[in-house]
């Protein structure tokens, strides 16, 4: 009986301290979980031509719509080809922000030559 008698202490023993680690590891009410971060902005294109060009600002139309579009332009924004001016044809690299569309890439297209 003695023999019968110990080894249930051992297990319960063993048990106890298992349910207590496992316990002291776990996080309680997410206070150890890390902040979820927020999801980078999505990259979207928008193609059409310049109908506005201000310092903070390119307003473009959608080819073949009326769509019509004002781009935030800042600092980081990056240019490629010739000046943006009315008329010229342009593809916009934008992501939606709290300030609107950001450009953060613009590509001019020059005008064929005839």
């Amino acid at each position: 009986m003695a023999v019968l008698y110990s080894g249930f202490v051992r297990f319960f023993r063993i048990l106890f301290c298992a349910l207590t680690l496992c316990c002291a590891v776990t996080p309680q009410n997410g206070a150890a979980r890390p902040q979820q971060e927020q999801p980078a902005p999505k990259d979207e294109m928008f193609a059409g031509t310049v109908t506005a060009v201000a310092d903070s600002s390119l307003t473009a139309t959608r080819t073949g719509s009326t769509e019509s579009q004002t781009f935030v332009i800042t600092p980081e924004t990056r240019f490629e080809g010739p000046k943006p001016q009315p008329n010229l044809r342009v593809t916009i690299r934008f992501v939606k922000t709290d300030r609107g569309s950001t450009a953060v890439r613009v590509i001019v297209r020059t005008p064929a030559k005839k």
